[in-house]
C-alpha cells in the first residue's frame, strides 16, 4: 500500500514567519503540500521556487499566479504527469478564485490531487465547490485540500458540506478543528483534507503552528 503524507497551509503570501513554515514543513517530511496565498505579482515564481527548495521540495507546475495563488509541491520522487491551473467563476467585485490541479503518481500509485481557495461569501463558495466537482471527474483517487473559507462545525456549512461529500470524504468527519484563531469569527479560513478513492491510513493529525498555519498528515 503506498502511503501519502499531505500538509496543507494559507502562506498569506509570505507576510508570516517563514522560516517557521520551513522547519515544520521540513519535520513533518510531506509527499505534497497544498499552499493557499501564494506571491502572485512580483518575483512569484522565484519567490515560491525558493521557499519549496528550502523545504527539500519541488514546485509543481500550473500553480502561482495562474491559479489563483494556489500552489503543489512535492518531494523529487513524486512524478507529476500533467498539471494545470483551475479558475473559479468569478463574481464581480470579489476576488478571482481558483485552484492548482496535478496528475501524480507515487510508487506506482496514480492520483489526482486538487489545492483549492473558495471564495468568501457563501453562495460564491457553493458554486465554487460544485465548478470544482465538474472539472474534477476522473477515476483516479482524488485528493482535495485548500483553505475553503467555512466553519464547518457551523449549521451553516451544511450545504457546501453536502455539496463536498457528494462525491469526496471528510477526512475530519466529526473531529474537526477549525484553523482560524479570531475571538470574533466573520470568515472562517479552514484548511481541510477531502479524499476519493483512498484509504485513510490514520485519523488526520492536526498540527496547528500559528494561526495561519495548519497540517494534516495521513501516515
Amino acid at each position: 500500500m503506498t502511503r501519502i503524507r499531505v500538509l496543507c497551509y494559507n502562506m498569506r503570501a509570505f507576510r508570516d514567519d517563514v522560516p517557521a513554515l520551513i522547519d515544520v514543513v521540513r519535520g513533518i517530511e510531506p509527499d505534497l503540500v497544498f499552499v493557499q496565498e501564494t506571491p502572485r505579482f512580483i518575483r512569484w515564481r522565484s519567490r515560491s521556487a525558493g521557499l519549496a527548495a528550502a523545504c527539500g521540495l519541488v514546485v509543481v507546475p500550473g500553480g502561482g499566479a495562474p491559479a489563483c495563488g494556489n500552489m503543489l509541491m512535492v518531494r523529487p520522487a513524486v512524478a507529476v504527469d500533467r498539471a494545470r491551473p483551475m479558475r473559479f467563476p468569478h463574481t464581480i467585485g470579489e476576488q478571482p478564485r481558483g485552484g492548482a490541479v496535478a496528475k501524480l503518481s507515487l510508487n506506482g500509485t496514480r492520483f489526482t490531487a486538487a489545492g483549492v481557495h473558495l471564495g468568501h461569501p457563501r453562495h460564491e463558495r457553493l458554486r465554487h465547490a460544485e465548478y470544482l466537482l465538474q472539472e474534477l471527474s476522473d477515476p483516479d483517487p482524488l485528493l482535495v485540500a485548500g483553505d475553503f473559507n467555512e466553519d464547518f462545525n457551523a449549521p451553516e456549512s451544511k450545504p457546501l458540506h453536502d455539496v463536498l461529500t457528494a462525491t469526496l470524504r471528510d477526512v475530519a468527519g466529526e473531529d474537526r478543528h477549525n484553523t482560524f484563531s479570531a475571538k470574533t469569527l466573520v470568515v472562517a479560513s479552514t484548511a481541510f483534507l477531502w479524499i476519493h478513492g483512498l484509504t485513510l491510513c490514520t485519523t488526520a493529525l492536526c498540527i496547528t503552528i500559528s494561526p495561519c498555519v495548519r497540517a494534516i498528515t495521513c501516515r
